[in-house]
């Protein structure tokens, strides 16, 4: 499903159509100040359309000036809201590359700053939507995990919503404790608090579903991925509950 081809427009979310260059994300990245991005004019556009344009060269210029990661990571966050969900896949959080931790944006790679390592035992305050969102970015290996996560030898086509506790329990011995960067990563997106008293997962499997039905996916893709998101918090659960 994931395509590898940038488009030359990035379209942002909103009701009226308004893109970014792909071309351009260096130029926002590498520029001298987050003033030397804005324009009046493109804020007063933004105001009037309801659009996000002048916020998104923002998000992407703190993305890569952040002195930390946490700051990086928000930005981040906030450039998954922006985007709009047909061109969602050109953003990526990449755990466990060979690449390194990095944030992506389309071919451009942003690297984690030296705290990263610490900011992944975190769980910092984010919504269950900005949370969501950024799930639907994250690889492993270079393979998005919603996708599936046979590549590591986790078939979550095996574990569906008809699965027992005591099978969601055995996979997440068997497989989630051998994937730490993508445990921290899960966790750090509180995909861990999965609990009797409060169930997050089916809202993340109806999100992951939506949100890829928004952008062009089949119903019978967002079905499957979606089912998948909802594992991986079951797993993620099973395994934090035990720590």
């Amino acid at each position: 499903m994931t395509t590898s081809v940038t488009p030359s427009h990035i379209a942002l979310a909103g009701h009226f159509e308004r893109t970014i260059d792909s071309d351009k994300i260096g130029r926002y990245a590498s520029a001298p100040s987050e003033k030397e991005l804005t324009s009046l004019w493109g804020r007063i556009k933004d105001f009037f359309m309801g659009t996000h344009k002048e916020d998104a060269k923002r998000a992407i210029f703190r993305l890569a000036n952040a002195q930390d990661t946490e700051t990086q990571f928000r930005a981040f966050a906030d450039l998954t809201r922006y985007v709009s969900p047909e061109h969602a896949s050109i953003l990526k959080w990449n755990v466990a590359s060979a690449h390194g931790l990095d944030f992506q944006i389309g071919d451009d790679r942003i690297m984690m700053q030296a705290d990263a390592d610490a900011f992944l035992q975190q769980s910092p305050a984010l919504s269950i939507e900005d949370s969501c969102r950024v799930l639907m970015t994250l690889t492993h290996d270079d393979h998005r995990v919603i996708e599936g996560m046979s590549h590591a030898g986790l078939h979550l086509d095996l574990l569906g919503p008809d699965a027992t506790p005591a099978q969601i329990h055995k996979a997440a011995r068997e497989h989630m404790f051998g994937m730490p960067a993508l445990l921290d990563a899960m966790h750090v997106l509180g995909m861990h608090r999965d609990s009797e008293h409060m169930r997050i997962n089916p809202f993340v499997s109806n999100f992951v579903h939506e949100t890829l039905t928004a952008g062009g996916a089949s119903h019978s893709d967002a079905r499957r991925f979606s089912e998948y998101a909802s594992t991986l918090v079951l797993l993620t659960s099973a395994v934090r509950q035990r720590d």
